[in-house]
């Protein structure tokens, strides 16, 4: 992914932790399957 407009700690961060988010919700999705 090209995500390099922004740059900052917080922007990471935020990311980071809503890039978790879709790991455990595509998880759960595969658990059902």
């Amino acid at each position: 992914m090209g995500i390099c407009l922004i740059s900052t700690d917080e922007s990471a961060d935020t990311f980071r932790t809503l890039f978790r988010g879709i790991q455990q919700w595509a998880s759960a999705v595969n658990n059902q399957a």
